[in-house]
């Protein structure tokens, strides 16, 4: 996406609701459960697409999933049929709308599919720069194979679930079955005619479906890949398939048969489900709105996609730590319904080169406050974690942020170290035997860095830095200066290489041989822990997780394995890693709240 331009204009019809007294009173403004706006996207191609947007009343929840509605048509829109009603009702439940004026409504003669996918991603792009990170990609009537094809020829990951409303049968075959195939293969040969001679552009009438040749064929022709029985094998995402009895036209393809047929073609969709609605239901699902919003949500809720709780995120500042440091940094998540004090906090810290606002800290902040805790991602200095580590520093930092805790009334907390961060937190558990400190949660923990770093670079290479780092560290000229190469990373990391950037002192300290081995140490911390690893790892092996947790003594473990397991970032697996974390820590009988 190009640009963003929005017109924040407010759809007073929306908004507001005049209710006129029958008795000839003044207007009485009734506030709607939700709010719209007008936006205007700018496509990859330049292009502008302009969409509503829908909202809750009380602002939107970056944390409960978004939706996008693409219209039926050819050349309906966002205020045509079903998207309406299905905006509107999912507001209430926290949900926020996008539904957008895509190509086969504003450009009906010339729309290709190809541009419809540009259309689609604007919005999913404009929805992931405000924050969301999940997405459920509906449908209306056309509107429905328009996601199918968005999902197929892109295959992003940022959408979670596909749901049709009234999905459209195959349209190659929707045009014979409305005006006969003697009728259908004479426009095919008068289209094909046309494009061949090159003169693509010009205008094909096939009864209500207009549309420049070389679209017309794209679309409704032979060859057409507007086909949802073909599409359907091809995603992976839950699929939800809904229709009104009424709408069993057979001139369309919009049986009962065809709505089993399409569920029977989504072979390899994670859950599958469709539901046809009796009893005079038309193609607008009219008069069933309401049941079909909570036959909706009960299924999102299914799959993990319910709405979630509203948390408050804070940034704070505590500006002089007990070493003279100055300003510390973090981010607190904590529940919008309140704090439970009677649960344990949460400190999260993040990787070797990482931070508090993306990855891990980010995610599992805001995912544990919908869960009832307090979690608090740290900022550690970057200058002081690379380039210069310092567990002395980072130990004064952690006592800080617990300080900070129980002078809020939390008596009970639990560290969260990711990647690199497990060390920090363990470092902090040996040498402060701190009381208030309940519990150890290590997600994507490294291998002991001294002899990852020598399998990477090889014995002698690495013996050779130590070695003149060694000596850069006794020479008062060299001991300010720095240790900098690049080394190649270990199995199961391929063709992968780290840079390393720093001070000789901090160097021996992070990677030299007497460097602190997390294998060892875990068994010495003296309180419960938790270790969550997966296959797609690039840093630690099954293997090295599990030595990791026999030395642990009684860790709860969690492993994310096969072909499909997590990566070191745990991307797919946030809300699974904090119910799983949870899950294990009440195993420690550390009394944590709620699952999600």
């Amino acid at each position: 996406m190009k640009s963003i331009q929005i017109r924040r204009k407010l759809i007073l019809f929306a908004a507001l609701t005049a209710v006129i007294s029958p008795l000839g009173g003044a207007a009485v403004a009734q506030e709607e459960p939700y709010r719209q706006d007008v936006i205007t996207l700018t496509a990859a191609d330049g292009h502008s697409v302009p969409a509503l947007l829908t909202y809750p009343v009380e602002g939107m929840n970056l944390n409960t999933p978004a939706v996008i509605h693409i219209h039926g048509g050819p050349g309906a829109d966002p205020l045509a049929g079903s998207g309406p009603w299905i905006a509107e009702g999912l507001a209430p439940h926290g949900y926020t709308t996008l539904a957008p004026l895509v190509r086969h409504g504003s450009e009906l003669y010339t729309g290709t599919f190809e541009q419809i996918d540009l259309d689609i991603k604007a919005t999913v792009d404009f929805l992931g720069s405000l924050g969301f990170r999940d997405i459920i990609l509906t449908g209306s009537s056309y509107g429905s194979i328009c996601t199918t094809r968005y999902i197929v020829d892109t295959q992003d990951p940022r959408i979670k679930a596909n749901i049709h409303f009234a999905p459209t049968a195959d349209l190659n075959q929707s045009v014979p079955n409305r005006i006969g195939d003697e009728a259908f293969w004479k426009v095919v040969k008068e289209a094909s005619a046309i494009v061949n001679t090159g003169k693509g552009m010009e205008t094909v009438y096939s009864h209500i479906f207009t549309n420049v040749a070389q679209v017309w064929l794209d679309i409704w022709g032979p060859a057409s890949t507007a086909v949802n029985t073909a599409l359907f094998p091809q995603i992976k995402q839950p699929i939800l398939l809904l229709r009104g009895n009424m709408d069993a036209d057979s001139n369309r393809g919009l049986s009962r048969e065809n709505l089993a047929l399409l569920k029977s073609r989504a072979k390899n969709s994670s859950n599958v489900q469709a539901k046809l609605y009796e009893g005079g239901v038309n193609h607008s699902f009219y008069p069933v709105h309401d049941q079909v919003i909570s036959d909706v949500i009960k299924w999102l809720e299914e799959i993990g996609l319910g709405p979630k709780p509203r948390i408050l995120t804070e940034a704070l500042n505590i500006d002089e730590g007990p070493m003279g440091e100055g300003l510390r940094r973090g981010l607190q998540y904590t529940p919008a319904s309140g704090a439970r004090k009677d649960a344990s906090a949460f400190i999260l810290l993040h990787d070797w080169a990482g931070d508090s606002f993306t990855g891990p800290p980010q995610w599992l902040g805001e995912t544990l406050a919908q869960a009832g805790h307090t979690a608090l991602g740290i900022q550690t200095f970057r200058a002081h974690g690379v380039l210069n580590n310092n567990f002395e520093r980072s130990n004064a930092e952690i006592k800080v942020w617990i300080d900070y805790l129980s002078d809020h009334g939390y008596s009970s907390v639990i560290l969260i170290g990711h990647g690199y961060g497990c060390v920090r937190i363990t470092q902090y558990a040996i040498a402060a035997k701190d009381p208030r400190l309940h519990g150890l949660v290590y997600l994507g923990p490294t291998p002991d860095s001294a002899a990852w770093l020598s399998e990477g670079m090889g014995a002698e290479a690495y013996q050779k830095v130590v070695a003149e780092a060694e000596q850069a560290a006794k020479s008062d000229a060299n001991k300010e200066g720095l240790v900098q190469f690049t080394a190649p990373m270990p199995p199961p990391a391929k063709n992968q290489s780290l840079k390393i950037v720093m001070k000789p002192d901090a160097f021996l300290g992070t990677w030299g041989p007497k460097a602190p081995a997390l294998s060892q140490q875990i068994g010495h911390v003296g309180i419960p822990v938790v270790l969550l690893g997966g296959s797609k790892d690039i840093y630690m092996t099954e293997a090295g997780f599990n030595r990791l947790a026999q030395n642990a003594r009684g860790a709860a473990t969690v492993w994310y394995g096969g072909k499909d397991g997590a990566d070191h970032e745990f991307s797919g697996f946030e809300y699974r890693v904090t119910n799983d974390l949870l899950a294990c820590l009440a195993k420690q009988n550390l009394k944590p709240a709620l699952a999600y």
